[in-house]
């Protein structure tokens, strides 16, 4: 897709509503439509901006408007908008976000629900502003209604500790996640307690909300790493105090009945066990290494252990899966009857490996996801399980979202609070980014640790001294 402006610079505006009508096109800036491909144009003279769809060099749609005022802030989003209005003449397609290309649209309606904005002026406003449809903005409103109970705990951070390492790397992975036959644990292991230890401090004047353990996938550490790691925590921070203790444990070939009850014995209250789908066959071609039967074996264990609160991620829109494989998971997930369930879409990262693949796999389009995403949204709701957070990734298929449902009481507090933004929280690990709240500004603050592993413990003491200086 080419792209020409004229009078302002906001590329990445023009290029992220483009990529909504036409995800996962490379987008190329000229000075004028070629007679070839499709051709976006922004202009910005004489207090107007007028957006262009060409196709084929020929004039396809057009849309003008002008700015509310002359501020830098406006005149950025009537660029958006105006994009977004050319494009939906041109293509006929109504997107169900509308214009939003953010991440994290719950943010948006707790704002407004802040605001003292009903129900009825809330859908009102998101139609008119954004676009977005009553069906998306019924889910939004749920999630956020719902997540803001969970925000207002009067606690002052969270933790989060980051392994990067998975038995192997899924085609669509975009984490921070290595292959763990290539890097040594032990070493990782050993700077991670160095980071853990600098910030012991903050966690003895300040109350512990929830801890979360992500990765990659934590259990692909050997039974004695894995206790290593849990034993680092248990000794170093209020675990029995803290709101939630959650690790991923994502994949089931990585668990066992030994890390099951070291969590147990560790007080962890809240774990991951993801099939992704029911389909052995996709779960062959995305390099899952294991089954659906063995996701589950590892509910049954997990059961036996006593774990009462199990999540349970699912990924929408992946290659050659269907509305049908979206009902055969969901009643694969039924059965397992998890106390949460995490809708994802496809998103097609450019760190991936399915990016390098992409042309070679056939994709559900953006109608069939839909349905697919309907199908989970109902048997969630059959299951007795609601929203209560969401978020949205770039380049996703058909550019929807990703929403965690989960059974009253079952809610994963750290999960809500990432999303909120209302309080820090302090990540540890290669590739974990902390975030530092100042409550009366409301505003964030984040400092990064590097991703690689390798370059994680060579520079650990780097990585210390930045959370320090925040």
């Amino acid at each position: 897709m080419y792209c020409v402006l004229n009078g302002h610079g906001f590329q990445y505006e023009v290029q992220t509503i483009s990529q909504i009508f036409y995800p996962n096109e490379k987008f190329v800036l000229v000075g004028a439509p070629p007679d070839d491909g499709r051709t976006v144009c922004s202009s910005y003279s004489g207090g107007s901006v007028v957006s262009r769809v060409y196709s084929g060099g020929v004039l396809a749609a057009i849309d003008e408007r002008r700015p509310a005022t002359d501020n830098g802030v406006e005149l950025r989003r009537t660029v958006r908008s105006g994009m977004y209005g050319a494009l939906k003449k041109a293509t006929g397609y109504a997107c169900p976000w509308g214009e939003l290309t953010g991440m994290k649209p719950t943010k948006l309606i707790t704002e407004l629900l802040e605001k003292k904005y009903t129900e009825p002026e809330i859908y009102r406003h998101m139609r008119s502003e954004y676009d977005v449809n009553d069906a998306k903005t019924r889910l939004c409103f749920e999630a956020a209604r719902r997540g803001m109970k969970l925000t207002d705990g009067g606690r002052a951070a969270s933790l989060y500790i980051g392994v990067p390492f998975c038995a192997t790397r899924c085609l669509y992975c975009s984490f921070t996640s290595y292959e763990i036959t290539r890097f040594d644990a032990g070493a990782y292991l050993g700077a991670l307690s160095k980071e853990i230890m600098a910030v012991r401090p903050f966690f003895d004047k300040n109350k512990i909300d929830a801890i979360y353990v992500g990765g990659g996938t934590p259990t692909a550490l050997s039974e004695n790493d894995f206790q290593t790691l849990l034993n680092l925590i248990t000794e170093n921070f209020d675990t029995a105090g803290a709101r939630e203790f959650t690790v991923e444990a994502g994949r089931p070939d990585t668990l066992s009945r030994e890390k099951l009850r070291a969590m147990k014995t560790c007080g962890v209250t809240r774990i991951s066990v993801n099939p992704q789908t029911a389909d052995d066959g996709t779960l062959n071609l995305i390099g899952r290494g294991h089954t659906a039967s063995d996701v589950a074996e590892s509910f049954e264990l997990a059961r036996a252990e006593g774990f009462t609160n199990i999540n349970a991620d699912l990924i929408m829109g992946l290659p050659g899966e269907t509305e049908r494989h979206a009902r055969v998971t969901m009643e694969f997930v039924r059965r397992l009857a998890p106390e949460g369930v995490t809708v994802h879409t496809l998103a097609i990262k450019r760190a991936s490996r399915f990016k390098e693949e992409f042309y070679s796999h056939g994709l559900p389009d953006r109608d069939e996801t839909e349905r697919m995403l309907g199908v989970a949204r109902e048997r969630c709701g059959e299951m007795g399980l609601a929203p209560y957070y969401m978020y949205r990734q770039k380049n996703s298929t058909g550019n929807f979202e990703n929403v965690g449902y989960c059974a009253d009481g079952h809610e994963c507090v750290y999960n809500v609070q990432i999303i909120a933004e209302k309080q820090t929280i302090v990540a540890l690990g290669a590739g974990g980014v902390t975030k530092v709240y100042y409550r009366p500004e409301n505003r964030i603050e984040r400092v990064f640790n590097v991703k690689d592993p390798g370059i994680y413990i060579s520079r650990i003491d780097e990585m210390i001294e930045r959370k320090k200086i925040l």
